[in-house]
């Protein structure tokens, strides 16, 4: 998990949270969870704009850099 992955992911929707992981329960392929989490972010699992922005920052999915991670 990134750094500062726990204070994020405290920002994160409880809802979105049990969504994605019930998800993955319920999911009968065999992959890791974030393998699993990843694919549900791109395909838009989570419904919630500003989750999906905490997530991809999460999970290494941003693609808009802050200027800070540009240099």
């Amino acid at each position: 998990m990134a750094k500062g992955g726990l204070a994020l992911l405290q920002s994160i929707p409880q809802q979105e949270q049990q969504a994605i992981v019930a998800d993955w329960h319920g999911s009968r392929a065999i992959q890791g969870f974030e393998q699993y989490a990843k694919a549900w972010i791109i395909q838009g699992g989570a419904k919630n704009k500003h989750a999906h922005k905490l997530l991809c920052e999460l999970f290494g999915l941003d693609t808009d850099p802050t200027p800070r991670r540009a240099a």
